[in-house]
């Protein structure tokens, strides 16, 4: 009991401080943000901020490793639906219909910037692209959806691209309506696709 509440605070302290550093990453971006405006953003002393994240690029890992782990709900839920077309419908739904992108398109392009300048955010970004890329190639080999023109794995990347591509306009805002209407156009679309190359 005492060691799930001492995880419960643990956690709560790392996205206290997660959302400190994210205000300021989407106003300053991550160079010009010092681990002081941080701990000032986030109410919290430099011990307890240094206590668990031991730098900025810390911080941006550990966002990283957020990436990891939507991609393997997302990979795990692509596995176990009926089709992989329902798998991308509830994807595409997830996507456009989550408030999780409030720190917007600054902190997503920081984080895309530094995977260039840190190997280990680079890597650990790619692992999470390569796993609902490989959820998605089983589906498509187990449904035997294939074209002879295209391979599996262009296929495959082409529709996570487009759930990508969907994070990234999240990110800029639009409003319910629009995202209601980008979510027919990409189910049709995923529809279409899928369904013409069924075998």
């Amino acid at each position: 009991m005492v060691r799930t509440a001492n995880m419960e605070q643990t956690e709560k302290r790392k996205l206290q401080i997660l959302q400190g550093a994210l205000e300021c990453f989407n106003k300053k971006g991550f160079h010009q943000s010092s681990m002081k405006e941080i701990c000032k953003k986030a109410g919290l002393s430099p011990g307890t901020v240094y206590h668990y994240f031991k730098s900025k690029d810390d911080i941006i890992e550990h966002i990283a490793d957020r990436e990891i782990e939507k991609a393997k709900e997302l990979s795990d839920n692509l596995m176990q639906v009926e089709s992989l077309e329902k798998g991308l419908s509830y994807a595409i739904d997830d996507i456009l219909g989550s408030n999780e992108y409030k720190e917007g398109l600054q902190v997503y392009m920081e984080v895309v910037c530094e995977a260039g300048r840190n190997r280990k955010v680079g890597k650990k970004l790619l692992k999470a692209e390569e796993l609902v890329l490989k959820a998605v190639r089983k589906r498509l080999k187990a449904e035997k959806i294939k074209t002879d023109e295209v391979s599996h794995d262009v296929l495959s990347e082409f529709l996570g691209g487009q759930l990508e591509l969907l994070e990234l306009y999240k990110r800029y805002d639009p409003s319910a309506k629009k995202c209601a209407q980008m979510a027919i156009v990409c189910k049709k679309v995923v529809k279409t696709l899928l369904q013409e190359n069924q075998g």
